[in-house]
């Protein structure tokens, strides 16, 4: 009889938990999805920037990035983005992003989902105004039982201000992935990214104009599953003029904090 109240209790938990763990990093693109109601998802990276100019190499590291997700409701959660930077000797906080995102069509039941982020960088240089707002429109396309395609499309407006010197910049992404679940605990990925973007620079003697400029990069990885709740990856990539490399690990995890759950 013990063991099989054990046994139910076992099943109905695994059921309150049924959602997998799904997470942006370490790729460039975002998901369509967002984290299930009362779900609570750390996401977090260490990664190693190699600037290769002029038969150097320069290098500094990420420590680490981490995106915090929180669901409200089935399609809405709120997002949390510190990151952290070492180059050399210094370690600072380089940016904070607070935003949200609303799935607007599909979640991971359905072969088409669309959802929208918006967020907001907190100021980190307390002399200065800064204004960080950023938008992405994310879709993906589960085109056969283990392949998918992804889509981001992006809009940044950064507005720095020291004195009466400004300094603002319009960009513009875009990303292509494809995803390929070789498991059902193991996956792999390749996608390209693209920059586009124009700096104007007032009250600065001499005044400049940016003109329009763009980079290119393309990156590839590996993504394990450890049960629903964990995943490590391990992601390559690099520009596509071979000026900069970077490599990045990850671990993941998600907890659900429901009432149903905690009992």
């Amino acid at each position: 009889m013990k063991k099989i109240l054990i046994a139910g209790m076992l099943l109905v938990g695994s059921t309150l938990f049924a959602q997998d763990i799904n997470t942006e990093s370490p790729s460039f693109s975002a998901g369509g999805m967002t984290v299930s109601k009362n779900i609570f998802q750390v996401e977090t990276n260490f990664g190693v920037n190699l600037k290769l100019l002029n038969n150097t190499n320069n290098h500094d590291f990420i420590l680490p990035t981490m995106l915090i997700r929180y669901g409200i409701t089935k399609r809405l959660e709120v997002r949390v983005n510190p990151i952290m930077k070492l180059n050399k000797t210094n370690y600072q906080l380089v940016g904070t992003n607070v935003g949200a995102k609303y799935n607007i069509i599909g979640q991971k039941e359905q072969k088409v989902q669309m959802s929208i982020i918006g967020g907001y960088a907190l100021p980190v240089v307390s002399l200065a105004t800064k204004i960080n707002f950023n938008t992405v429109l994310t879709f993906n396309y589960d085109f056969a039982e283990k392949h998918s395609l992804g889509v981001n499309l992006g809009y940044q407006y950064l507005d720095f201000r020291i004195s009466n010197a400004k300094i603002k910049t319009n960009l513009f992404l875009a990303t292509l992935i494809y995803n390929y679940q070789i498991t059902n605990r193991l996956s792999c990925f390749v996608e390209g990214k693209v920059d586009l973007w124009r700096t104007k620079l007032v009250n600065i003697v001499p005044q400049i104009n940016g003109g329009p400029s763009a980079r290119y990069f393309w990156d590839t990885g590996l993504l394990y599953k450890f049960g629903d709740r964990y995943q490590i990856d391990y992601v390559f990539g690099m520009n596509f003029d071979n000026s900069y490399k970077f490599h990045m690990l990850g671990f993941h995890f998600m907890l659900n904090t429901s009432k149903k759950q905690k009992k």
